[in-house]
């Protein structure tokens, strides 16, 4: 089962200081700002609030919140998960927007040993 939640129902950044990632998107928006899109392991999709920062070294990501967000794996690339991803941000309000993780993959990739 799939639990659609934005960022205003994600538990308090010192409940859940970092969040690793495994089913991901990042998309810019129109006003230049980026968002994580995201289905956490317990089922749970969430777009975060707006990343202030990446350090691609190692392969993290801060939003506005606070919280830091680890990238465990590549971009989401199941059809079906995918989906579901763009359904919820489309659920919260994001876009229009572009799909920039492809880039920022390589971004980390580019930074690797």
């Amino acid at each position: 089962m799939i639990y659609f939640q934005n960022e205003r129902d994600a538990p308090p950044v010192e409940q859940q200081p970092r969040v690793g990632l495994t089913s991901w998107r990042i998309f810019e928006l129109a006003d230049d700002t980026k968002r994580i899109l995201t289905c956490l392991p317990t089922g749970v999709a969430r777009v975060t609030t707006r990343i202030v920062g990446i350090n691609p070294k190692i392969r993290i990501a801060v939003t506005s919140s606070g919280r830091v967000y680890e990238f465990l794996a590549a971009p989401e690339m199941d059809p079906t998960n995918y989906s579901v991803l763009v359904l919820n941000a489309v659920r919260v309000g994001v876009g229009p927007a572009t799909d920039i993780s492809d880039d920022v993959w390589a971004l980390f990739q580019s930074h690797e040993h």
